[in-house]
């Protein structure tokens, strides 16, 4: 029952995290701690497929509402870093 409420297992079904989670890993993850912690960047977040909630989405923040970025052909960068 816990699980149900705090954790929940996913399934990596690419390589777009890859070297830090592998095609096929199972991983539990934290559904509780955005509760009482802001997200930082490098954290790894899974969301939900808006048109279809059996699929999800697993990434690694790497940019915050506060701060502007800019996209070079190559490169995404901070701006006035």
């Amino acid at each position: 029952m816990i699980i149900v409420f705090l954790y929940q297992p996913v399934k990596v079904d690419s390589t777009s995290m890859a070297p830090l989670l592998s095609d096929q890993e199972r991983i539990f993850i934290n559904k509780f701690v955005y509760r009482f912690e802001d997200i930082h960047r490098g954290d790894v977040v899974v969301f939900w497929y808006p048109l279809d909630r059996s699929k999800s989405f697993i990434q690694a923040v790497i940019g915050l509402p506060e701060k502007r970025w800019i996209s070079a052909a190559t490169a995404l960068c901070e701006w006035g870093s």
